[in-house]
């Protein structure tokens, strides 16, 4: 499930978004905050996956907070809500993932959420989601997967072919019977050879000619 947080100073969307969320099978509620410092201190002690925030709270603009950890990797997404249209291009730029207007309604919200999940990898033995860009790459161990990624290696029960079958082909790469790639995180590619921006390098054994159709 996606660890969420909702960050409103108004207390009956806080409430309406508490029901939405705690209703959501894909979600689960880890704190609520009327302020960006309130928000801040619970980020910090229970990192989300997904915030859903008002543009307008009582100690800032969630949009220029948002855009003050520019030169930092956002660990989590983020849904913009709103009574006012007119911060949607600014939240354009700041690279959120939705914006709603309140007051949300069921089918807006789970839209939200579907493409938030759409972009993510379950890994059932945490209950946990991975987003594809933190994941380097996975390689196979008998009837398990390692995926190695940003925080370190996670072992699950899985198998390469059926990830392949899972994962979007856009962004994953099948190089080797034994490794599957995040072609976003690729820094280096030669013949014979992928490197990995966690340092790793792999071995490459599609034929040349697949090699071009693979990444190109």
């Amino acid at each position: 499930m996606l660890k969420t947080i909702i960050i409103d100073d108004h207390q009956d969307s806080l409430d309406y978004l508490r029901g939405l969320v705690t209703t959501c099978k894909d979600l689960e509620l880890k704190g609520e905050a009327t302020t960006w410092l309130e928000a801040n201190q619970i980020i910090n002690q229970c990192p989300p996956n997904i915030i859903f925030i008002d543009t307008s709270l009582f100690d800032g603009n969630a949009l220029e907070e948002l855009n003050s950890l520019h030169d930092r990797r956002r660990p989590y997404q983020v849904v913009i809500t709103s009574f006012n249209a007119d911060y949607a291009l600014d939240a354009i730029k700041s690279k959120v993932n939705d914006y709603l207007l309140k007051p949300i309604n069921t089918q807006q919200f789970n839209r939200a959420v579907s493409q938030i999940v759409s972009d993510h990898f379950f890994v059932s033995k945490s209950n946990y989601y991975l987003q594809f860009d933190e994941i380097f790459y996975i390689t196979s161990k008998l009837n398990y997967v390692e995926i190695h990624t940003m925080e370190g290696k996670i072992i699950e029960r899985n198998t390469l072919s059926s990830l392949e079958q899972t994962l979007p082909a856009i962004i994953f790469k099948r190089i080797h019977r034994s490794y599957i790639v995040n072609a976003r995180m690729i820094s280096r590619l030669t013949r014979t050879l992928v490197f990995m921006k966690n340092g790793a390098s792999l071995p490459i054994t599609v034929s040349k000619k697949d090699l071009g159709t693979l990444f190109f």
